[in-house]
């Protein structure tokens, strides 16, 4: 015998999903502007660029550039969240590692 689907169900669960998606990503935002609202935690990020080789090529010539683009492409998914969530922290942060830091 075949169980029913329940559609009012199905559907209040998904938007139980969605709404705790929507809490989970509001809640990594603020944590990333608190981070990034410090002067150690914009260096600590900075850091993690530049070991991700965000700003510089990963091609080797050999497989090592596989792990490279490994790192590289988490070091972008960081970078892409930094430019949607807290620009003008991430300009702050080029600026100071630009004077020195």
């Amino acid at each position: 015998m075949q169980k029913q689907i329940d559609i009012a169900e199905t559907i209040g669960k998904a938007a139980d999903a969605a709404r705790l998606r929507g809490e989970l990503k509001t809640r990594q935002d603020d944590d990333l502007r608190t981070v990034m609202g410090t002067e150690q935690g914009r260096r600590f990020i900075w850091d993690l660029l530049g070991d991700a080789g965000v700003y510089r090529t990963s091609f080797t010539g050999n497989s090592e550039t596989f792990y490279l683009e490994g790192k590289r492409q988490i070091g972008l998914m960081i970078l892409a969240r930094l430019t949607e969530v807290c620009p003008g922290e991430y300009l702050k942060m080029q600026t100071e590692n630009i004077n020195g830091g």
